[in-house]
């Protein structure tokens, strides 16, 4: 079911990729064996050797190696972003072309429910 869909490899550091797959088919509209859909997104925990898009939550769970446009490598920082607290967010941002973080805004603090149409809309380049 992944014709004309854009594969998107997912890593996270706090998951392993097997539990990271029940995850992503949880809230996904459907899913097979292999990938979990939204729209025009097909995800998977499994790293190809090919994708159109990888999606990093914290860090990687293992070295990654897979061909990807560098303009479509995102990374979730799912911490607060300060730096005495976890100074871990703060390196290899290189690696990444887009990286999004929640700041600490009067130290109130709270997780921010991003659609993932809104950020590939304005990331994915195909």
């Amino acid at each position: 079911m992944k014709e004309n869909k854009i594969i998107v490899c997912v890593s996270a550091s706090f998951c392993e990729k097997k539990e990271l797959g029940r995850i992503l088919k949880k809230y996904s509209q459907y899913s097979d064996d292999n990938f979990a859909y939204w729209n025009e997104f097909a995800f998977t925990s499994e790293i190809l050797e090919e994708c159109e898009a990888l999606l990093i939550f914290n860090a990687p769970y293992a070295d990654i190696k897979t061909r990807c446009f560098p303009g479509n490598i995102i990374a979730f920082m799912m911490e607060p972003g300060v730096k005495s607290i976890h100074p871990w967010m703060f390196h290899g941002l290189g690696q990444y072309h887009l990286y999004i973080r929640r700041l600490i805004n009067h130290q109130i603090q709270f997780h921010h429910m991003v659609s993932w149409d809104g950020i590939f809309r304005m990331s994915i380049i195909t």
